[in-house]
């Protein structure tokens, strides 16, 4: 009898406990799921957004245009790069909410919010800066009367001696690139002023400066 009624209590217990167990595993599978689904949102952005940052610097860096369409072209662009900003915020929301459910792996992209982040920054900074220079060389065209051709040349040479990015030539590095230019600087006695070359010096010479000088030799 005691035996019978093990047998009994087990068969009764057996369903209630098959139960509990096919509800466990049908709760993890759901959160597995869910997990997978959120991986693949993020990484659905996250790639997607990569590859505009990669798709824009390239257009940016290897447009022919005039220097006029050039300016228009960057200046689009900068307004698109701005605009862009409030999708980088909905991935790193996305990427908050994998962070909250402790998902720190995602077979589906390489992509983190840091690196996304750190490339619009650069991109955002590389526009502003390519800006900057064609404004600067249609400038220096239009006050110089040099053709584009011409310009795009000394403007090689400009980047060359501009050795730290700055867009203007420091004291050394103008008086380089002045005797590149072929320019005759005699070297000063020691103590005695460099009277040839301070017709040319200002504090910091720009590329329309540069240009200004060598027009007029």
């Amino acid at each position: 009898m005691v035996h019978n009624g093990l047998v009994r209590g087990q068969l009764a217990v057996s369903p209630t406990s098959g139960q509990e167990r096919d509800l466990m595993i049908e709760k993890e599978t759901l959160r597995q799921e869910q997990r997978e689904e959120l991986r693949k949102a993020y990484a659905a952005q996250a790639n997607k957004f990569a590859e505009w940052l990669e798709t824009t610097k390239q257009k940016l860096t290897n447009n022919r245009y005039r220097l006029e369409d050039q300016r228009d072209l960057i200046e689009g662009k900068h307004e698109e790069i701005k605009k862009k900003r409030a999708v980088l915020r909905e991935i790193e929301d996305l990427s908050a909410h994998l962070e909250q459910g402790m998902i720190f792996d995602n077979k589906f992209t390489t992509h983190s919010t840091v690196t996304l982040a750190q490339q619009w920054d650069q991109l955002n900074e590389f526009t502003r800066r390519m800006h900057h220079t064609v404004t600067a060389q249609i400038e220096a065209q239009n006050r110089t009367g040099v053709d584009e051709d011409e310009l795009k040349e000394f403007t090689l040479m400009f980047k060359h001696f501009d050795k730290d990015r700055s867009g203007r030539l420091d004291h050394n590095e103008f008086k380089a690139c002045l005797r590149a230019l072929g320019f005759d600087l005699p070297v000063p006695k020691e103590d005695e002023p460099d009277t040839v070359f301070e017709v040319y010096w200002t504090v910091s010479t720009s590329i329309e400066m540069v240009l200004c000088a060598w027009k007029s030799t």
